[in-house]
């Protein structure tokens, strides 16, 4: 935080410094407990999703993805650093559109966005896009949209809902 005075107004005083570095540091810890507080909301929302879902923000960046995505991830399906990444050119393709139309600001038609498939060696996964608006993304850290999987491989159970 930067506090500036004009040159008429002189330099802060003992007293003022004080006060600033008392509000100061209660700032601190409230964006401490905020951010702390949305990230565990956007694992127990992932985790009640019951199906494979990741958050991602408007960068297509993974901000968080529950046990039960991670379990579909193979080579054709999968998590490199914080991205998301694909084997199947055109369902690659399709993602970077989906990244593009949730990039901030996020005021646009976002709920048109329909299912997509990414074709996999062992069987499609259909992912479905929740998109967030700002209100929301906020309370999740920031996240744009939730992915949710239907993962049709022939080592699992259809999910769709």
């Amino acid at each position: 935080m930067s506090i500036q005075r004009t040159a008429g107004q002189g330099p802060f005083e003992a007293s003022d410094k004080r006060v600033l570095a008392e509000l100061s540091e209660r700032l601190t810890e409230t964006a401490t407990l905020s951010a702390l507080l949305g990230q565990v909301l956007l694992r127990s929302t992932l985790e009640q999703a019951r199906r494979p879902a990741v958050a991602i923000d408007g960068f297509g960046n993974v901000l968080e993805a529950n046990a039960a995505a991670e379990a579909i991830f193979d080579e054709d399906l999968r998590l490199r650093g914080r991205r998301l990444v694909v084997s199947d050119s055109k369902a690659r393709s399709g993602l970077e559109a989906l990244f593009r139309r949730l990039r901030p600001p996020t005021d646009g038609p976002t709920s048109s966005l329909g299912p997509l498939v990414i074709t996999r060696r062992d069987g499609p996964a259909i992912v479905r896009v929740v998109p967030l608006r700002s209100s929301a993304g906020a309370l999740f850290l920031g996240a744009s949209a939730l992915l949710l999987f239907d993962d049709r491989s022939t080592n699992s159970e259809p999910r769709l809902q």
